[in-house]
């Protein structure tokens, strides 16, 4: 808002000032307070410029942890919003296998730095739109074709995943349309399912049913006794 202010003098932002002081009283940010306009302009400079950053991240693990804040250096290859969330792709060097990119939450940057190494990567461009076709919001895991049954509207299973393939003109004697979907994230199919419930079936890969099933017992095991 400060920012936005400042486009404007005299009776000009005074009156906007006015009109926009109710947002400014009801923001609250989810946590600690976090300089995201800034960290927007200065990754967004890295992308058009193809210049590499080194930041400070606090993971889900160190949240609690602090000592676990990691230090990333790579080139950000795409800034963008996600389930009201801003994220940066940053590609990075891999020892152990092809350098690619890596998802992070603007949010959990502590503080961005100039840049230690890495600055003779080259990354490729990062595919907004694969990344949400195959991944179903999680981003660094295997790929595995499936093959399952969806009890339900067939446009919603296709809005989720848009690769999905019907198999089938019309469902079988229990509502149950067939799919196959090509290639998406083991932990995001696996996610999805658990969140539709009975309403799906996996009939493969069998350990990914397996998995399912174990995740939905232990559910089951935690009201035994409620």
């Amino acid at each position: 808002m400060t920012t936005l202010l400042n486009h404007f003098a005299g009776s000009e932002r005074h009156r906007l000032k006015q009109a926009l002081a109710h947002d400014v009283e009801a923001y609250l940010p989810y946590n600690r307070e976090v300089p995201l306009l800034e960290m927007i302009g200065t990754l967004t400079d890295a992308i058009t410029e193809q210049k590499a950053v080194t930041f400070t991240y606090r993971s889900r693990r160190s949240l609690t942890r602090v000592k676990l804040n990691r230090r990333h250096t790579g080139k950000p290859g795409a800034l963008f919003v996600n389930n009201n969330r801003f994220y940066v792709a940053l590609f990075e060097h891999e020892t152990q296998r092809a350098d690619h990119y890596y998802l992070y939450r603007l949010d959990r940057i502590v503080k961005i730095e100039k840049p230690r190494v890495n600055l003779s990567l080259k990354p490729g461009r990062f595919d907004l739109q694969a990344y949400r076709q195959h991944n179903y919001l999680l981003f660094d895991s295997e790929h595995v074709r499936v093959h399952l049954l969806y009890q339900d509207y067939p446009q919603t299973l296709k809005e989720a995943f848009p690769t999905a393939q019907q198999l089938k003109k019309y469902p079988d004697e229990e509502n149950r349309w067939e799919f196959v979907i090509p290639d998406v994230s083991y932990d995001g199919i696996k996610l999805w399912a658990l969140s539709a419930g009975s309403k799906v079936t996996i009939l493969s890969p069998a350990r990914l049913a397996e998995a399912i099933r174990d995740e939905a017992l232990k559910v089951v095991n935690l009201y035994k006794n409620n």
